[in-house]
This record gives C-alpha cells, structure tokens and sequence, in this order.
C-alpha cells in the first residue's frame, strides 16, 4: 500500500513537471489572478491523482488536463468568489519581456472564447481541429473564434500604440 502510495506520488511530480507550467498559464488566463490559480492548479493535480485515469498518449493526457483546468476556471468564475480584478504585477511573473506582458494584459481583456481558442492555438501550439475536439465545438467555429480573436486583439494592441505614442508627442 504504502509502495503504490509512493509510486502514485512520483507520477504526479512528474506530471506537474510536464504540464504544470501550461496548467498555470491556463489559470492566468482565465482566472486573472494568482491565489485562484494557485487553487486550481492543485485541483486539478488532486483530481488527477485520486481519479489516476489510464491515458492512450501523453497528447490524451494533456488535452484531460486542459479540459478539468478549463472546467474548474469556468466553474470558478461563475461563483460569488469571483473577483474581476488583476493586479498586473501578478501577471508580470508568469510572463518572459515587456511585449509579453502588453500582449498577455491585451489578451486578459477579450471575452472568454477568444482568449481561450487563441491562448490554446499559439501558447499550446493545438491545431483548430484538436482545440474543437477540446472545447466540443466545429472547427469552423473555432477558426472564427481565431480570425475575430486576432482582430480584436491587433485592433486593441495598435490602439493601445497610438494612444502611447500621443502620449510621448507632448
């Protein structure tokens, strides 16, 4: 009992090792706010040890660890816990440079099914088809999700620009 325990406890450290830093930008994402994620990062992780699923690949794997994430946070978010606001500095940890940091807080701003799809397609690197079977929804629809996502987000970074570059003139 206790050997299983123990061998138990090494898959999941090495599960958080591969997929830990992806489970923790997701809940950035859609949490906007450290503690929360913090707390959905080790349900998830509870969650995959207690349940100890048998995976067909590590891809299977990954995608059952974005859909609890994504659950939990959309679950979260729809409880009197939820708080709408993010103090930027809290992002600044997860994210690399200064383009990071402008591009992330431009993201945080879209709703919820652009931020996912396009955050899945260029953090993740999953193809329209892989996020639709993710999310159960067409790919058509994700490809939408994309175009409009990328338009919002350009619309929303070249205003953000102007609006500095006005600044710096006076």
């Amino acid at each position: 009992m206790e050997t299983q325990l123990l061998r138990t406890s090494n898959c999941i450290s090495e599960q958080i090792e591969k997929f830990g830093n992806m489970i923790y930008r997701l809940g950035i994402l859609y949490l906007k706010n450290e503690q929360d994620t913090q707390d959905m990062f080790q349900e998830v992780f509870l969650r995959l040890f207690e349940k100890q699923p048998v995976f067909e690949s590590e891809e299977h794997e990954k995608a059952w660890l974005i859909t609890v994430a994504s659950n939990y946070c959309k679950n979260f978010l729809h409880t009197a816990w939820y708080r709408k606001t993010v103090p930027l500095d809290q992002l600044t940890g997860a994210i690399q440079n200064e383009t990071d940091v402008e591009t992330i807080t431009v993201l945080l701003e879209l709703p919820i099914k652009y931020r996912q799809v396009l955050y899945l397609h260029y953090y993740e690197g999953y193809s329209t088809e892989e996020i639709a079977n993710l999310l159960h929804i067409k790919p058509a629809t994700v490809r939408t999700q994309l175009k409009r996502g990328r338009e919002l987000l350009k619309t929303k970074l070249i205003g953000d620009m102007k609006h500095e570059e006005s600044f710096q003139r006076v």
